[in-house]
Order: structure tokens, then sequence, then C-alpha cells
């Protein structure tokens, strides 16, 4: 059974409804095919759980808001890629630098509205047994658990891989 959520009027969100493998550009890979099962296999009677994809311009939006992407520039201009310790060290810095940086408001409250509409759907999306979930082939941990957990974790963690 397919549930259909309100859909929402946002650069930043897309609901694995919306999308499928040819979207790759917009939501990358992982969740393009997320979305191609979700709307491939659902309405044939396979469980795939509904969800949404926080999208790559919502990506280059707090990488530009937050004034990451000079920040950035910055810390790998004139990186020598054969020296690993030093290679080690500047991925440190860029991922301290994603990590420490604020979400741009409309962009959270864009992330917490989907999140919230999937939570009211499906109860069961409230965090408990969440294990260790895959974000750019790293593992991070992301509890969902509100209020107590930082939902706005799970977000930064793409965008740290992307860096590394």
């Amino acid at each position: 059974m397919t549930i259909r959520l309100p859909q929402q009027q946002s650069p930043y969100i897309c609901w694995f409804e919306e999308i499928g493998i040819n979207d790759v550009p917009l939501v990358g890979g992982k969740n393009a095919s997320l979305g191609e099962m979700y709307r491939e296999l659902a309405p044939k009677g396979v469980k795939v759980p509904n969800g949404f994809a926080i999208t790559a311009e919502a990506y280059r939006y707090f990488i530009r808001e937050a004034g990451l992407d000079a920040r950035i520039k910055d810390i790998v201009k004139d990186l020598n890629t054969h020296d690993l310790s030093n290679l080690r060290q500047r991925g440190r810095q860029v991922r301290h630098a994603i990590l420490s940086a604020s979400l741009p408001v409309d962009l959270e409250q864009a992330i917490t509205a989907a999140y919230d509409q999937l939570s009211h759907v499906h109860p069961e999306t409230d965090g408990r047994g969440c294990p260790e979930q895959r974000h750019g082939g790293r593992f991070a941990r992301c509890q969902l658990c509100r209020p107590t957990g930082n939902l706005f974790e799970c977000p930064r963690a793409p965008c740290v891989a992307r860096h590394l």
C-alpha cells in the first residue's frame, strides 16, 4: 500500500513518490534508488517505507549560506594528495567546519516539516531501534528520537562524506 503524504513545495525536499532513478543529480544515487523502489514496488504490495530526500540544492544552499564554500576551499588549497597525514588533517578540518555549522532556518524548517509529516504517518519512525545508518559510504549514528535526539546531525553527515 502506498501512503501519500502532502507534497511540499520546497527545493530542499523531495518525497520518494516524486523521485526515481533519473533523479540522481537532484537527490543522489541512494535516494533516487529508494524513490524508484518506492514508486515501483510499493504499489505492487512490496513493503517499501516512504520517506524523503534532502536535495543537492539543499546541500549547496547549506554550504553557501554557512560560508563553508570559501572555508573549504581555503582548507584544501595547495593540498598534496600524496601526503596522507596532511590529507587526514585537512579532512578533519573540513568535517569539523561542516558539523559545527548551523543549517539555514528555512532549510531546518523544511526538514522538520517533512520529518513531522513522515512521523505522523509512521509513528515507528521515532528513531527507536534506529541502528547505525549508512551515509555516503560511511557509518554515522543517526538518532532521530525527538525531542531529545538531534534530528539535524543526519542532514550534515552526507555533506561531510562528500568532502572526504
